[in-house]
């Protein structure tokens, strides 16, 4: 498996990876919130992409896990501060799922925030993403703060400092 920077052709498979990603979690929503989730996902993809930089898990031409990466100061984001780097839509493919993907992806964004001079790497999670939250926290995200309702669900901020 091999984790490197997505290119602009690719987001339309970064899309549909994050489909069947989530697709547990939008089975908890309710059909109006899932619905709204779907409806902002195109947009999400293409302007990550264009603020910050996709990483993808790839092996034999097809992918199996992405992650939007964001360096200090890249976008103003009301959870982050602008001096932190930050992470959204961490996403494995259902087949890929207990192999290790979603840690070489964080990985990933940790060592690029490290080398970004950041001394912390924000995201926001849900209360439905239990295995994510125990990857997350074996990796040293703390739980910063509990936030308002997201698509229906508590939310939470979770940040990694570095020493």
């Amino acid at each position: 498996m091999r984790i490197r920077a997505a290119t602009p052709s690719e987001h339309p498979a970064i899309e549909a990876l994050i489909h069947d990603a989530y697709a547990p979690v939008l089975a908890a929503m309710s059909p109006e919130d899932a619905q709204k989730f779907r409806g902002l996902l195109p947009q999400a993809v293409d302007k990550y992409g264009k603020t910050g930089l996709w990483f993808v898990a790839e092996s034999g031409g097809q992918l199996g896990g992405c992650v939007a990466y964001f360096s200090p100061g890249a976008v103003s984001h009301p959870l982050f501060h602008d001096d932190w780097s930050h992470i959204q839509l961490l996403g494995v493919a259902g087949s890929g799922t207990r192999r290790g993907i979603g840690r070489m992806l964080m990985q990933r964004c940790i060592a690029a925030s490290r080398d970004a001079g950041a001394r912390t790497l924000g995201l926001q999670t849900s209360e439905l993403m239990a295995p994510a939250r125990a990857l997350y926290e074996s990796l040293g995200f703390v739980l910063e703060q509990s936030l308002p309702p997201a698509f229906g669900h508590p939310s939470y901020l979770y940040v990694r400092h570095e020493a």
